[in-house]
């Protein structure tokens, strides 16, 4: 049997007390079978000893939560005065409770012609729903360009939230786009 033994330091001249909890439940605290030191809650870690993950909730304000990224690398797509979406799509579940979501929807654009404007954007659905678009006058040839937006409608943590890439021209004369990228990242409130 192995056996405990408490040392007290012959320099020093203050008590340390063991005090058990009020409870009426047996407890067995097991110590490991190396030499260490007890932390406490006014312990100082070196980071390069700590594993695991931190909780999602204890994430600090403006901190990444979660991303998803998805690709639509297909032929290109014509539009004329008309809109398309979904071709690049992610969906995530909401980490915590009104969080905010920084995306980026970029897309290789084609205007044969000058008239009305072409829009990059995305739409998005969950607790709330709409379109955001950034308007592209002239790109007469295949130029890419990206919408950055910072998305701050409310919702709760489990919510299911759906981003889809977006493109919109006002004039009939063939728009086309490609290589649509959908970067979504749930940033901490």
């Amino acid at each position: 049997m192995s056996k405990v033994a408490i040392q007290g330091n012959a320099s020093g001249t203050g008590t340390l007390t063991i005090a058990a909890p009020n409870t009426n439940t047996n407890r067995t605290l097991t110590l490991p079978d190396e030499a260490g030191t007890v932390l406490t809650t006014v312990s100082e870690l070196t980071a390069g000893n700590l594993t695991g993950s931190v909780p999602t909730s204890a994430m600090p304000s403006g901190s990444v939560v979660q991303a998803g990224f998805n690709y639509y690398g297909g032929s290109a797509v014509t539009i004329n005065n008309t809109s398309t979406s979904g071709q690049a799509a992610v969906t995530l579940s909401r980490k915590l409770t009104n969080s905010k979501f920084l995306v980026i929807s970029q897309a290789l654009i084609h205007r044969p012609g000058t008239g009305g404007f072409h829009y990059l954007g995305f739409a998005y659905s969950g607790a709330g729903s709409g379109t955001t678009w950034l308007p592209i006058k002239d790109a007469t040839s295949w130029t890419t360009h990206s919408l950055h937006d910072l998305n701050t409608y409310s919702g709760n943590a489990g919510d299911s939230v759906t981003f889809l890439s977006a493109n919109y021209n006002t004039a009939n004369q063939n728009d086309s786009f490609s290589n649509n990228v959908l970067i979504v990242m749930e940033i901490a409130p």
